[in-house]
């Protein structure tokens, strides 16, 4: 990691007092905090975005966002879109890997793990919050009915320090 990225993130683990985790765990909640602090203008606790640990399915980061809004359980998002009566969803994935190039196989892992994530049946397996997330995107769409404006947007982000 070059010197600037590094004092970025080393500024941030000093901000969220993260200390205590793992550098690759630095990285990983500095690129999510990046990337949705760019998709979403309100303030947001960092492990609703986390997602990494064992189990991830090549996922570091993941964010459902509802009507301008980050959902974090079922009973939110069924509350809110009740509330205002239609649904405009954005789905967002994060990858973050601190190495200084880009790995086409990991780009590649990645992508099958966002695929496996929005299939019927999923196959990799899936730590407690890929679950929860799971699982709110399903709800989100039994909710289709409420899309009145649009279908969900995807946005996937690969982070990594190389140019």
């Amino acid at each position: 990691m070059d010197k600037i990225t590094s004092s970025l993130v080393n500024t941030f683990v000093k901000q969220f007092e993260l200390d205590k985790l793992p550098d690759s765990v630095h990285f990983e909640h500095f690129a999510n905090f990046c990337i949705t602090t760019k998709v979403y203008r309100g303030s947001f606790e960092l492990e609703d975005v986390h997602t990494g640990s064992g189990g991830d399915s090549a996922i570091d980061g993941l964010c459902v966002i509802v009507n301008g809004r980050i959902i974090t359980d079922e009973e939110e998002l069924r509350d809110f879109v009740e509330s205002t009566g239609y649904l405009d969803a954005d789905i967002t994935f994060i990858q973050s890997k601190t190495s200084s190039s880009f790995d086409g196989s990991e780009i590649g892992t990645f992508i099958h793990g966002v695929k496996d994530f929005l299939a019927d049946k999923p196959k990799l397996v899936q730590n407690s919050k890929i679950k929860e997330m799971k699982a709110i995107w399903e709800y989100l769409i039994t909710m289709s009915s409420y899309m009145v404006n649009r279908r969900p947007n995807c946005k996937l982000y690969y982070v990594c320090t190389g140019k």
